[in-house]
């Protein structure tokens, strides 16, 4: 399947302001791949984020572009999130699908991005990554693990996902920009 994204310059005559995203999660669970994904269409090998990095993706065929904000995981800058909560259309929140012990310490940061205020109404895709690995856990594990019947008052989603084949990540980015479109941010 193609890439339905593209890297798009912000001097694009004619378009939309760009619709904010937050990207976080822990360090190392692929956060800054899936936004090289996004804007390449291929897995980029990347470093740690020290604080955060900006990118713009559009769409093919339309004239909506998304910025996403991609928040470093690293312990000591998790509280700065809340710095870029303002303004979000939706939350993308990164997991690392192969880690029992990092997704045991995920849920707390889930949870603490689901329940603020600037974000109550916007919707929230939970991307599973390292499904191309075998010690990979399945979505609906996640799901019991991080207790996710819980968010059930908001729109989320959680899709498995491999950034280095790609797989998984269109129909998680298709469902989020149908909620946003929705109009549940």
């Amino acid at each position: 399947m193609g890439n339905i994204f593209s890297f798009f310059r912000p001097d694009y005559c004619g378009a939309l302001p760009p619709q904010k995203i937050l990207l976080c999660g822990l360090d190392n669970a692929g956060k800054s791949a899936l936004l090289l994904r996004l804007q390449r269409g291929e897995f980029v090998k990347t470093t740690p984020t020290d604080y955060y990095h900006m990118g713009l993706v559009k769409c093919r065929g339309d004239i909506r572009a998304f910025e996403l904000c991609d928040v470093s995981g690293q312990e000591r800058m998790r509280p700065a999130w809340k710095v870029f909560f303002k303004g979000m259309r939706g939350v993308i929140f990164v997991i690392d699908s192969t880690d029992d012990t990092r997704l045991i310490e995920a849920g707390p940061e889930l949870w603490r991005v689901a329940k603020a205020e600037e974000l109550h109404r916007v919707p929230i895709l939970i991307i599973a990554n390292k499904q191309d690995l075998a010690s990979s856990m399945s979505a609906s594990e996640i799901a019991h693990k991080l207790d996710l019947d819980g968010l059930a008052d908001r729109a989320f989603y959680t899709q498995p996902t491999s950034l280095v084949t790609g797989d998984g990540l269109h129909q998680g980015m298709k469902w989020l920009l149908q909620e946003i479109q929705r109009g549940h941010a």
